[in-house]
């Protein structure tokens, strides 16, 4: 947020004496230009060289992480597609609790997942591995991930639902249906929401298209 406002703030700045540069230098030397002639010839291969060392790069690796936010984002709506698309559900609306509860309760947990060779459980769990797969590419770039951002990845990431995935990938269930993650879905579901208003405000149109296989 810091960095975000100190370059909002001193981005007039910039152009101001970029354009004051160009007049300076378009007058020529000789007083009363002398000192700020040479100022100028100074400052604007300085401007070119932060422009390519330091904002181009910041700027790409926004994208970076705006993209790799979004793939996070992304597991809880392919989940809910799934769900959806199981029960013939064509709703397009934020879901609820109760329609988690719904639609779990017509899955079982090691039946066939739809457009998915496996089960539930090992669906879900792929879903849970590629989140967490992001959120790792994510640390790799800590530098540009800011503190609220972090707090929302790691609340994703520490969520309820990927401790019982964890668990069930160790002891397969007996629950008839999936209505025990109904709860934890949602939950789930509603934080990747919270960190999608997150990308949407502090980063609009950073993120690159998610493809999912």
């Amino acid at each position: 947020m810091v960095h975000r406002l100190s370059t909002l703030l001193l981005r007039p700045l910039w152009l101001l004496a970029l354009v004051a540069s160009g007049v300076v230098l378009a007058h020529g030397r000789g007083q009363p230009f002398e000192a700020l002639y040479w100022l100028c010839v100074g400052y604007i291969p300085s401007f070119i060289t932060y422009l390519f060392v330091s904002w181009l790069p910041q700027k790409r690796m926004r994208s970076v992480v705006a993209t790799y936010s979004m793939q996070v984002v992304g597991t809880a709506d392919a989940i809910l597609r799934a769900l959806r698309s199981a029960a013939n559900v064509a709703a397009t609306e934020a879901p609820t609790q109760e329609e988690y509860e719904r639609l779990c309760a017509s899955e079982c947990p090691l039946q066939a997942a739809p457009q998915f060779m496996g089960t539930w459980l090992e669906y879900l769990s792929l879903e849970k591995a590629r989140s967490q797969q992001a959120h790792r590419q994510l640390l790799t770039v800590g530098t540009y991930v800011e503190a609220a951002h972090l707090k929302l990845l790691i609340e994703i990431d520490d969520c309820v639902l990927f401790m019982m995935l964890d668990a069930l990938g160790r002891s397969p269930p007996s629950n008839p249906n999936l209505a025990f993650l109904a709860r934890n879905l949602s939950h789930h579901y509603d934080a990747t929401r919270d960190l999608k208003r997150y990308v949407e405000a502090n980063m609009p149109g950073s993120a690159w298209p998610v493809r999912r296989r």
